[in-house]
């Protein structure tokens, strides 16, 4: 497989191939790695032959011992499409997704039960939390008490097929289709559906909505979409508001890329934000 020249490096390599005057969209995995098996996985399958608000991409060639996928090239429409107007495709496709199953456990990377999941998502929290005790960005521990302290309030009656990665650049419109395509799927997995609603509220504050209007708007319509408490719903969103920066920060200080200093103070405004708003 000719794989081209131009791929970015980041979690994974990706490029734009042209083969026999096709064109494709190609993503390099670690061979064999949970990453790859996801993107490929049966959740895929489900949402294609399940969803109507929203598409997956074309998989025309893949290989879990290869670690690639090759899809077919998707042509982007220009302009009309404000901040306001992707979160709502984003809140819409997250509620069809969501309610696609009602798992009675997670199926993450290690095997966890749901009398195990807060214990899992509280360790899982601490470790990005420890990442930074020693550098400019540690955390206060009032601030690290109430983190972890939220993750004790949650009460998950059941979960659900999660994106775990749902932002703005993540929802393409093609030009040839009357509906989005939510693409990047390697970090899906079966968890909590807050976790999807909290990251569409973190990104939208990155592209410029106020956050606590942003949040109403989306736990709002999410709620009516899916039929489920408002309130309770809320709560569990309110946990992993202060996770998701948090997740993004880890990445940015284990690869230090350009201008990662920058980015993690942006996310530890937001987190402390979040935190007086709470608290």
């Amino acid at each position: 497989m000719n794989t081209g020249e131009n791929f970015l490096t980041q979690w994974h390599e990706t490029g734009r191939v042209e083969e026999k005057g096709l064109v494709y969209f190609v993503k390099k995995y670690e061979p064999g790695s949970y990453e790859i098996r996801n993107e490929i996985s049966w959740l895929l399958s489900m949402m294609i032959m399940s969803c109507k608000q929203f598409g997956v991409p074309e998989i025309k060639e893949a290989s879990v011992e290869g670690g690639y996928v090759k899809m077919g090239f998707i042509e982007q429409q220009e302009g009309g499409f404000t901040p306001e107007r992707v979160v709502d495709y984003l809140v819409s496709a997250a509620a069809e997704l969501h309610s696609l199953i009602k798992a009675e456990h997670p199926k993450l990377r290690v095997p966890v039960s749901k009398s195990e999941y807060k214990t899992f998502l509280g360790e899982y929290t601490k470790k990005r939390i420890d990442r930074f005790v020693g550098t400019e960005f540690e955390l206060p521990q009032d601030m690290v008490r109430w983190i972890l302290g939220q993750i004790e309030k949650l009460k998950t009656d059941y979960f659900g097929i999660t994106h775990r990665d749902m932002r703005t650049r993540h929802l393409m419109f093609p030009t040839d289709s009357q509906k989005p395509i939510l693409v990047d799927w390697e970090f899906s997995n079966v968890s909590d559906p807050a976790q999807d609603v909290a990251k569409i509220i973190y990104d939208a504050t990155t592209h410029g909505l106020e956050r606590t209007e942003v949040t109403k708007r989306v736990i709002d319509a999410y709620a009516h979409m899916r039929g489920v408490s408002r309130d309770e719903f809320e709560e569990h969103v309110r946990v992993f508001l202060p996770i998701i920066p948090l997740e993004r920060s880890m990445s940015l200080m284990n690869r230090k890329p350009d201008g990662y200093a920058a980015e993690i103070l942006k996310d530890l405004y937001f987190l402390r934000a979040v935190y007086d708003e709470n608290k």
